[in-house]
């Protein structure tokens, strides 16, 4: 068989190096240096003439595909259907088909097992991927050729031709899939000076290439594509000996899209990552903010893909929604927006080409995965541009307006640079793993005891390094939220980040013992566990904020001895909520147009009927407190709705729901904290 393909090749202008000749192993054909002979550097292995070159102007030029434009009928039938459609019919018309031995040379459609892609994994051999971006990947790949096949056999069949009743989906699958594990891009033919007509070739899309496409992938292989005008050559770059295949490079690519599209997976794979993505509505939010700002604008959405390109790649990681958490209804910090249960599924509007380049991904430094020692070091890194999106994505309000464009693509965690947007992006991100973990850990009972095949060897390579990326990341990101101030130490006075059990424990013993009488009162309880899970938490951080506001409004006024002043960092913060939060919905600012802490300084939000009657439910716990206790701080007149409004919008603008710092996964799992911005040392 390789005898005749060589024939064929070199009769069409075709080229061979003469010191190789073509092997064949478990894994297909391949192209070796022949016995008694070595290859040096600069040596043409190959060179295809575009004459040979399968690509959609091949479909263009052919007598039945080229006749319909099928496209503007259906946006699912783009080039690269209708190629796939043209090899599908090249197949059949066998020994009249100019490309016989080519096809020939392929795996053919009655032994599609040879690829070992997820697409012809048997049960017990998914069980290996499930949970994975693979997994969901190879599902929207194989709904989406599905989805093209049925669409195109439809508009086909009222042509009335003999030829479509020879389609099969199985058939349109293979030739699919060989496009997937066998393209080269279609800018090969960019520079051709055919007869063809170059311009109405899409370059977005694969072409296949014979003879070239016989040298498989080693990420180590030094070679050069040379795209010629009248032909596509690879160039060896490093010396070669005898009997050795020659590899070639396909650019760095991960595991998940080796496994994918090619069916392999490389051990120590340098470029091996887990991907995420963020919604379009993100991405076009993200957009929106970005050309807010002065200087250049952009009509592109952020395209910053991952350290690989696969045309058919669609798997992502979670979603990341909007702005600020959701804190939930009633008296709950609630579900994070940020974290979605469809982890890994991209946004159904994405064309397959849109996916590819929405993909971000996180990986650790120099694609090293060994064990990661545990100390809080940068030994990770995510897709250039990632967590400057992350911080636009996560900024509340204020945020938005002091950011500097355009933002760096990697945020400092140090304390020194400490927000509540970068104390924000890293709990979004560490939960985001997390969940992408945990998505994949749910079926470890469900795997055999080992891999039995090629194809279970390769899946359960894949995901055990995925696991250990993800389990690499999130235990750097949690002792880094470990050791923040606040969680790492537990004296309100030095604390960035308030908790729970912070302000029920530990707050100034100026507003402490009236704090906890309002929550007993009012509540039931001032047990952290107890406000947890009966949704409490907004109730809580609310009625702490609202007695901060007083003590500091009466140490201003002097109305208090000494022993009742805040913490420096407290009255900073409140400072810098008075500047920002200026406007009360109920009160007016002094004649003179200067607001002070006295005038009740208040949201200047419209208060929304669902807040306004939450805030009627904390002021109703507030005067069960005051009725039994009437010497309390809370008995001040100025603690009405429009007062807790104001403290209950702080509360939602300036907190982060943060992961579980001892690791458990799941939303029952995370807690709310508040961040104290410009509270540090002054």
């Amino acid at each position: 068989m390789e005898e005749d393909f060589k024939s064929w090749f070199l009769s069409h202008g075709g080229a061979f190096h003469p010191d190789t000749d073509i092997g064949f192993n478990s894994d297909g054909f391949f192209i070796r240096v022949r016995d008694g002979r070595d290859l040096l550097p600069g040596a043409l292995v190959v060179s295809c003439p575009h004459a040979l070159v399968i690509s959609g102007l091949d479909a263009i030029h052919d007598p039945f595909l080229g006749q319909f434009n099928l496209q503007s009928v259906s946006p699912l039938l783009n080039q690269l259907v209708i190629t796939r459609i043209f090899l599908m019919k090249q197949f059949l018309l066998r020994e009249k088909s100019l490309w016989w031995q080519y096809i020939r040379m392929l795996p053919q459609p009655d032994a599609l097992h040879k690829f070992n892609t997820p697409l012809w994994y048997e049960p017990e051999d998914l069980a290996w991927i499930r949970g994975t971006n693979l997994e969901l990947g190879a599902q929207r790949m194989e709904t989406s050729w599905r989805q093209e096949f049925e669409e195109a056999a439809s508009l086909f069949r009222w042509t009335g031709s003999e030829q479509v009743g020879s389609w099969s989906w199985s058939l349109y699958k293979w030739a699919a899939a060989i496009f997937t594990s066998r393209g080269f891009p279609g800018s090969a033919l960019a520079n051709s000076t055919s007869d063809k007509v170059p311009d109405a070739l899409d370059l977005d899309f694969p072409v296949l290439i014979p003879g070239v496409d016989l040298l498989n992938h080693h990420p180590l292989a030094k070679v050069a594509w040379v795209w010629g005008p009248s032909d596509c050559s690879i160039i060896n770059d490093d010396p070669i000996g005898r009997t050795t295949q020659i590899w070639n490079n396909y650019g760095p690519k991960s595991n998940e899209e080796l496994i994918l599209g090619y069916g392999f997976s490389l051990f120590r794979n340098p470029t091996e990552f887990c991907s995420l993505a963020v919604s379009l509505d993100v991405e076009k939010r993200i957009l929106t903010i970005k050309n807010s700002q002065p200087g250049p604008k952009s009509t592109e959405i952020p395209t910053i893909g991952g350290p690989s390109e696969l045309t058919s790649r669609v798997s992502k990681g979670p979603e990341i929604a909007l702005g600020p958490p959701d804190l939930g209804k009633g008296h709950n910090i609630g579900k994070s927006k940020f974290v979605s249960e469809n982890a890994g599924l991209l946004d159904s509007r994405l064309s397959t080409q849109q996916a590819n380049r929405h993909i971000k991904w996180v990986r650790l430094k120099g694609g090293s995965l060994k064990k990661i020692p545990g100390q809080n070091q940068a030994l990770y890194e995510f897709s250039p541009g990632f967590l400057g999106d992350c911080s636009i994505a996560f900024a509340n309000e204020r945020e938005l307006a002091e950011f500097d464009f355009p933002l760096h693509s990697s945020v400092d965690f140090s304390f020194a640079q400490l927000s509540r947007n970068k104390v924000h992006v890293m709990c979004a991100v560490t939960m985001i793993l997390q969940r992408q973990q945990m998505a994949i850990t749910k079926h470890d009972l469900d795997l055999p005891r080992w891999p039995v095949n090629e194809k279970q060897f390769h899946a359960a390579r894949y995901r055990r390094n995925q696991l250990q990326i993800l389990k690499s990341v999130i235990e750097i990101l949690l002792e880094s939220l470990r050791s923040l101030p606040g969680i790492s130490t537990v004296t309100t006075r030095d604390m960035r980040v308030v908790r729970l059990e912070n302000i029920l424990t530990d707050s100034t013993s100026s507003i402490l013992t009236d704090f906890r009488a309002a929550l007993n009162s009012g509540l039931g309880t001032r047990k952290p566990a107890k406000i947890r899970k009966n949704g409490w938490v907004e109730c809580a951080f609310t009625l702490w904020l609202c007695g901060l506001w007083l003590r500091h409004s009466s140490n201003i006024h002097g109305n208090t001895s000494p022993t009742s002043s805040l913490p420096p960092n407290l009255s900073r913060w409140l400072l810098f909520l008075s500047r920002v939060y200026w406007s009360a919905p109920d009160i007016e600012p002094k004649s003179d147009g200067h607001v002070t802490l006295d005038t009740e300084i208040a949201a200047s939000k419209q208060s929304d009927e669902e807040t306004q009657l939450l805030c009627e439910s904390f002021l109703a716990v507030i005067n069960a407190a005051v009725t039994k206790n009437p010497r309390s701080l809370y008995r001040d007149p100025g603690v009405t709705v429009a007062r807790l409004e104001w403290c209950l919008n702080i509360i939602r603008q300036e907190g982060v729901m943060c992961p579980n710092l001892e690791g458990n996964i799941g939303e029952e799992s995370d807690e709310y904290v508040l961040f104290l911005e410009n509270a540090g040392i002054a």
